[in-house]
């Protein structure tokens, strides 16, 4: 292989990884966020089900 396939392989991979990162990053703001959520629905009196229910 030539130096350029190998280069735009590496490129390739780091476009991989930074996309996958940027998932995850995105994944564990929503969970937070929900998790907030869910607390706040508890608090002002919500039970488990509708909890649970707004989940899904």
């Amino acid at each position: 292989m030539g130096d350029g396939t190998i280069l735009l392989q590496i490129m390739a991979y780091i476009t991989l990884i930074l996309s996958g990162l940027s998932i995850l990053v995105a994944l564990s703001s929503s969970i937070l966020d929900r998790k907030k959520e869910s607390a706040l629905l508890r608090v002002i009196g919500a039970k488990r089900r509708t909890v649970f229910l707004s989940v899904i």
